[in-house]
C-alpha cells in the first residue's frame, strides 16, 4: 500500500473522530476525540503489512473510530448519542452503496434503519425492558454497515458478549439497570466485519 494513502485514510478517521466529539456533551469530548483519534490508527497498523487496499483501510479506520467513540461514551454514561450514531448509519448506507450491494440488499438495509428508527422512537421505554433507542440505532447502523444477512450472526454475538456481564450484575444486585451495549455490538460488528458470517 501507498504510504501516502495510509496517512491520509488514517488521518480522515482521526479528523472525523475529532469533529464527532465536539456534538456530544462538553465533559466527554475530550475522550471521545483522543480514542476515537487513536484507535483510526489501529486498523492502519494492523492491515497495512497484510496489503490492504486503501478502501478497506479507510472505511476500517472510520468504522472503528466511530464505534470506538460510542463504545466510550455508552461505558462512562449508558447512553449512545444519536450525533454518533446517525453519521455511523450514514457511512455505512454510503459503504453500501460504494460496494454496489444489490438493489434488495440496500433496499434491506434502508428499512432496517428506517424500522430501528421508528422503533426506537414509537414504543415506550418501559416496553423495551432496558433497551434503550440509541442501542436499537446502533444495531441498524451495524446492518447497514455488514449488510441484513448477517443480523442473525450480530444478535448472537452480541447477545453471547452481555450474558456474562448480564449474569455478573444479576448475582450481584437483581435485575440489570441498563448494561452498556454498544462495546459489544462494536465488537461484534469488528468481528464480523473482518472475518464475515459466522454461522
Amino acid at each position: 500500500m501507498e504510504p501516502h494513502l495510509l496517512v491520509l485514510a488514517v488521518t480522515a478517521a482521526a479528523l472525523a473522530g475529532l469533529c464527532l466529539a465536539d456534538l456530544w456533551e462538553p465533559g466527554q469530548a475530550a475522550r471521545v476525540r483522543g480514542v476515537a483519534a487513536a484507535s483510526a490508527i489501529l486498523p492502519a497498523l494492523f492491515f497495512a503489512p497484510a496489503g490492504a487496499d486503501a478502501a478497506f483501510l479507510a472505511w476500517t479506520a472510520i468504522l472503528v473510530a466511530l464505534f470506538v467513540a460510542l463504545a466510550v461514551v455508552d461505558l462512562a454514561s449508558r447512553t449512545v448519542p444519536d450525533a454518533l450514531v446517525l453519521p455511523l448509519i450514514a457511512f455505512g448506507l454510503g459503504h453500501a452503496w460504494m460496494r454496489d450491494l444489490s438493489v434488495g440488499a440496500m433496499t434491506l438495509a434502508v428499512a432496517l434503519v428506517v424500522g430501528a428508527a421508528l422503533f426506537a422512537s414509537a414504543v415506550p421505554a418501559r416496553l423495551r425492558a432496558g433497551i434503550g433507542g440509541g442501542d436499537v440505532l446502533l444495531v441498524a447502523a451495524a446492518l447497514a454497515w455488514l449488510g441484513p444477512m448477517v443480523a442473525l450472526d450480530l444478535i448472537v454475538l452480541v447477545a453471547a458478549l452481555l450474558l456474562p456481564f448480564a449474569a455478573m450484575a444479576v448475582a450481584r444486585r437483581g435485575a440489570p439497570r441498563g448494561l452498556p451495549a454498544a462495546p459489544a455490538v462494536a465488537a461484534a460488528t469488528l468481528v464480523l466485519w473482518l472475518h464475515g458470517p459466522i454461522l
